[in-house]
């Protein structure tokens, strides 16, 4: 049977809900414009996906949306605006619970930016104990499911291939006929394993 090594989770519905409404609104207030115009100059055109992807930073996404909005916002109310869009997806706790007694190796696949990602972590720290092995969009400079962020997080210093290793494997478990219960039990859980 193969031996389960490593399993990636999503961030965004999968460990953590999120809102881009939440975002919409926020944003809106913080700028003092519709969510009809956040809309528009955030997620209609690329704004959004070139922050994600790490084309441009927090700093220059908040600068390039003052420019389009014709208004300037606060800095710093303007990236809480934009990361506080996380709550907790409680039905994945057992999942983790499991996984960590069977010391499977973990870690985070997400196409996120950087105002998520760091009040993501800065909200529910576990995070960064629980996923010793992070992979963001925003640093990998490529989404999912694009093959060069699964290329970046292969060339980590975390990662320890073997011989039969996939690029997205790490540790080994001995029992994978588990985690495959306990997946089919929470299929609707976006996980991604990898075998060898």
């Amino acid at each position: 049977m193969e031996a389960i090594k490593f399993v990636y989770f999503d961030l965004g519905n999968v460990l953590l809900n999120f809102s881009h409404q939440r975002m919409i609104d926020q944003v809106s207030v913080v700028a003092g414009v519709s969510t009809d115009v956040v809309q528009r100059h955030m997620f209609d055109n690329d704004l959004e996906n070139r922050y994600e992807t790490g084309e441009v930073n927090s700093a220059q996404f908040h600068a390039e949306f003052c420019g389009l909005i014709e208004k300037k916002c606060d800095f710093e109310d303007f990236l809480v605006a934009c990361g506080d869009i996380f709550w907790l997806n409680e039905p994945t706790i057992p999942v983790l619970s499991q996984l960590a007694q069977l010391n499977l190796g973990m870690g985070i696949l997400s196409n996120t930016c950087e105002a998520h990602w760091d009040f993501a972590l800065r909200r529910f720290p576990a995070l960064r104990q629980l996923f010793p092995v992070r992979v963001t969009s925003f640093e990998a400079r490529s989404m999912k499911p694009d093959s060069n962020i699964y290329k970046s997080q292969s060339s980590r210093p975390e990662y320890r291939p073997t011989r039969s290793s996939s690029p997205m494997t790490s540790w080994k478990t001995s029992k994978p006929h588990k985690l495959r219960g306990w997946m089919r039990r929470y299929s609707p859980l976006q996980i991604n394993c990898c075998m060898t």
